[in-house]
């Protein structure tokens, strides 16, 4: 479970919506929505990609030493060493989540493009470089929340044995007094029309690449 420090430092301090906090206003509630100062908001997209890219780069330092064989040695909650296949968990979790929550255009575009590192070019015309990106954006935000929850993120804690998580976010009311404040003229119509329009861009793409 994060804390409301731990997002908002994982925050991009360039995010134009949340502005470095890691928190934005939203409509419609659902696993990752907190009341923070009397205001209904969810986790940023830009707190979500980033767990994503962090559990990305775990997965792929895993793969590397799955391939040097032979089991790692791991710390479990009791605070004792044993050997294991700790890498190899990981990784299978890594895929499998991303595999229930994918259909096969968003699969297939994961597989290549993020896991594989395939140029952008050979799925979109340069045209549609944008729409690719926005893409790309919503499965990062889908699986980054996923990873989270599921115990995926951080890694360190995947490898000290403690992986039950049951909200992304826990909340601590007496630090958050200068978020609403700091949002009080957040676009939120803006914001949506931003889903939307992100949407649409993400259909294309899995078009796209199912051709």
């Amino acid at each position: 479970m994060m804390s409301v420090g731990a997002v908002s430092a994982v925050a991009s301090q360039r995010c134009h919506w949340c502005h470095g906090y890691g928190f934005i206003p939203t409509r419609k509630p659902h696993s990752r929505t907190v009341i923070l100062c009397s205001t209904v908001m969810r986790v940023c997209g830009c707190v979500e990609r980033a767990i994503f890219r962090e559990c990305l780069a775990a997965y792929k330092q895993q793969s590397q030493l799955i391939e040097a064989g032979g089991p790692s040695l791991s710390l479990t909650p009791g605070a004792i060493y044993t050997w294991g296949y700790r890498a190899v968990e990981y990784c299978a979790d890594f895929t499998t989540l991303a595999e229930r929550e994918l259909d096969a255009g968003e699969l297939r575009l994961f597989r290549r493009h993020m896991v594989d590192g395939e140029p952008w070019d050979h799925f979109a015309a340069p045209a549609d470089k944008k729409k690719f990106f926005f893409g790309c954006y919503g499965i990062m935000e889908r699986l980054g929340g996923i990873y989270a929850e599921q115990g995926l993120y951080p890694a360190s804690r995947y490898f000290s044995g403690h992986t039950v998580r049951r909200s992304m976010v826990a909340i601590n009311q007496s630090t958050l007094a200068g978020i609403k404040q700091a949002l009080r003229t957040f676009p939120l119509p803006r914001r949506e029309g931003y889903y939307k329009a992100r949407k649409a861009a993400r259909a294309a793409l899995v078009g796209a690449a199912a051709a």
